[in-house]
């Protein structure tokens, strides 16, 4: 499903847009959370010389310029909205995707990276996450240990949300209930059999990687991230 609301001027802009008219507006107008969604956007469709074009006007939209300790800072208000709007965590009853720690976590630390130093690193600039956060170890913009954390920690997610999947047979990112589906689900994933309660080991692994993965976000995106001191450079 395509919601319409989120194009320029939402409900009252254009469904269609001229390159020109695109590219003026993430110039002058567009929000922070708008050039994290084009750091993630790619051309899927169309004529090659179009494309290209789209893709040339996209890379300049998104990281023609650093940003600055605001928009870190507005990436971080962010986030912590859609926790509490979005998650509603609860004791036994947990969110993989939005919740603290979670897949939107790392998501968003690479996505912090790509706009803060895609415009000196092309390297970056790329639409995989895990592909991101190993380039920005690779530069020596985010430490190895914490890289680390955040790609194991984004990989165990990801399995686990396939796992919810398959057991459910439709998207599900609630991770909660009683021992036996626990139990089943924890099996589902590899977690040795022999255990009585499988579950509960699952329950503890998570929680150790979604505090490990908070741990590096409040260090690189959160409230104890250095402040931003290069943000007046420019790319292409």
């Amino acid at each position: 499903m395509l919601d319409t609301r989120l194009r320029p001027s939402g409900n009252a802009g254009p469904l269609v847009t001229s390159l020109e008219s695109f590219l003026a507006y993430h110039r002058s107008e567009a929000q922070i959370w708008e050039r994290q969604a084009l750091a993630k956007a790619r051309v899927v469709f169309g004529e090659p010389v179009l494309a290209e074009h789209i893709g040339a006007v996209v890379r300049q939209s998104a990281f023609g310029s650093s940003i600055d300790e605001e928009g870190r800072r507005e990436i971080h208000r962010l986030r912590m909205r859609m926790e509490n709007e979005i998650a509603r965590e609860s004791e036994g009853s947990y969110n993989i995707k939005t919740g603290r720690g979670g897949m939107v976590d790392v998501e968003f630390v690479a996505q912090y990276l790509l706009l803060r130093y895609g415009c000196r690193h092309p390297e970056l600039r790329t639409t995989n996450t895990i592909v991101a956060l190993k380039e920005a170890r690779g530069a020596a913009l985010l430490a190895r240990a914490d890289a680390d954390t955040l790609i194991n920690g984004y990989k165990f997610l990801r399995k686990l949300e396939n796992r919810l999947r398959l057991l459910h047979d439709y998207s599900i990112n609630a991770l909660g209930g009683d021992q036996r589906y626990l139990d089943k689900l924890a099996r589902r994933l590899g977690y040795d059999p022999k255990l009585r309660h499988p579950g509960q080991a699952l329950i503890k692994d998570y929680e150790a990687t979604t505090e490990a993965i908070r741990e590096v976000y409040e260090r690189t995106l959160g409230e104890r991230a250095e402040p931003v001191k290069d943000a007046a450079i420019t790319g292409e």
